[in-house]
């Protein structure tokens, strides 16, 4: 987590540095063109801190959950045969799928898949647009004001 807030520090140095540099392109059309590459910026950042830790998550959550897929498969395959069979081996068959099924569930269900949490993400987004915003401000209020 503090890497991520290393980087967003590191994009508002970035664009501050090209807003600062940038001083005789201080038109709307400049300052649009410059938020545009802190978009493109903050788009980077979260393929790189949240989609791609995200992918594999969802990876290890797979591989952790394929034995138990395939046991399930198997015992699928074994319970077949005895539902012409007697009514304890049908129930046992029952239940085990059954068992297999709440494990599957249960692993699925507290295996983490995101790096960040929600709330934490949501924070994160107004973090990173806030900047944006305030970037194009000055240029929106010259462009009304001229008028």
């Amino acid at each position: 987590m503090p890497v991520l807030w290393i980087s967003v520090g590191m994009m508002v140095a970035i664009s501050l540095a090209f807003l600062a540099v940038t001083q005789r392109f201080a038109s709307p059309a400049g300052i649009i063109i410059i938020t545009a590459l802190y978009l493109v910026f903050i788009l980077a950042l979260v393929i790189g801190w949240l989609a791609l830790p995200h992918h594999m998550m969802l990876q290890a959550r797979k591989e952790l959950l394929q034995p138990i897929t395939d046991e399930y498969e198997q015992a699928v395959k074994e319970a077949l045969p005895s539902i012409t069979g007697d009514t304890a081996t049908i129930v046992s068959g029952t239940e085990r799928l059954s068992a297999l099924q709440d494990r599957y569930k249960l692993l699925r269900d507290n295996f983490p898949v995101w790096p960040l949490e929600i709330m934490q993400m949501s924070r994160l987004g107004v973090v990173l647009i806030l900047p944006a915003l305030l970037s194009i401000l000055p240029a929106l209020f010259d462009l009304f004001t001229k008028k």
